[in-house]
């Protein structure tokens, strides 16, 4: 997971944008600046905060939901070819 820091390296020393949607989302249920400031250095889309599956959702939820999103997007379940998983294998 990207640091705080390494954040604001790749959008050049600025904090990243926080979308009106997911304003919004984090003041309706009382998440914190952190996780806001989380969710907008990942990128999460409005399109996707705009779901069922972002509404009414506890800063603990909102966490675990958050860290799948990582994982689906950029960790160990991103996704890839399967060429590029394991090469000359069929997954």
């Amino acid at each position: 997971m990207a640091s705080s820091n390494d954040d604001r390296a790749s959008t050049g020393g600025a904090a990243p944008a926080v979308s009106e949607t997911l304003r919004r989302l984090a003041e309706q249920n009382q998440w914190p600046d952190d996780l806001t400031r989380r969710s907008a250095a990942l990128r999460v889309p409005d399109s996707s905060l705009n779901t069922w599956t972002w509404y009414g959702l506890n800063p603990e939820q909102a966490a675990a939901q958050l860290a799948w999103h990582e994982r689906l997007t950029i960790g160990d379940l991103r996704g890839r070819s399967p060429k590029t998983a394991r090469p000359g294998k069929l997954c």
